[in-house]
């Protein structure tokens, strides 16, 4: 079932991923996935996603085989950066099943003229509490190529003072807030 909803977080660009696993540990939240996670984003020949300021991609969890199809919309990007988003789970199983319906569902999109025009892999460790999340996010390489981009931490909520409120009780300040898409933390590491 596709749910659409107000996607609100922030990015904090070079973290220390050790202050910040203590920090979360501290605060009692859960472990909610660690391990790999592959992303293609997908778009038209005429690039009729990308020129309407959208994001079209399908997502793989490797090690839980959780597969996503997402699309989003910026809203705004000030201190945070908010989208609309629409997101429809393909499946969910081991990584083996997971990959295969990842393919599979590349295959369907390249069938109706979708291609993927980005890729990329990174090591995603998630954490919540409550409504938020908390995402210990390394890039490990895009476009197949391996990248030097240092860790980020991203921080997504309910409500932008949710987002500053949890991100502040890791020891961040509004003004460390970095409202970024991927593609603009690509951008600012010269990864693409």
């Amino acid at each position: 079932m596709l749910h659409p909803m107000l996607e609100i977080e922030t990015k904090y660009l070079g973290v220390d991923t050790e202050a910040i696993l203590a920090g979360l540990e501290r605060l009692q939240a859960e472990k909610l996935y660690d391990g790999l996670v592959q992303t293609r984003y997908y778009d038209t020949p005429e690039r009729t996603i990308r020129s309407q300021e959208k994001s079209f991609r399908l997502r793989l969890k490797e090690a839980t085989g959780d597969v996503r199809l997402t699309s989003k919309r910026k809203l705004s990007s000030e201190v945070v950066r908010i989208c609309e988003e629409h997101e429809v789970a393909i499946g969910n199983g081991n990584g083996a099943t997971g990959r295969a319906r990842f393919e599979e569902m590349h295959m369907l999109l390249a069938a109706v003229n979708f291609a993927p025009y980005r890729s990329y892999e990174k090591k995603r460790v998630s954490y919540g509490i409550g409504d938020t999340r908390f995402e210990l996010d390394t890039i490990l390489s895009v476009d197949g190529r391996p990248v030097q981009i240092p860790t980020f931490l991203e921080v997504e909520s309910s409500s932008a003072d949710a987002v500053l409120h949890y991100a502040s009780l890791l020891g961040y300040r509004k003004e460390d807030a970095q409202p970024l898409s991927t593609r603009a933390v690509f951008k600012r590491y010269k990864a693409t």
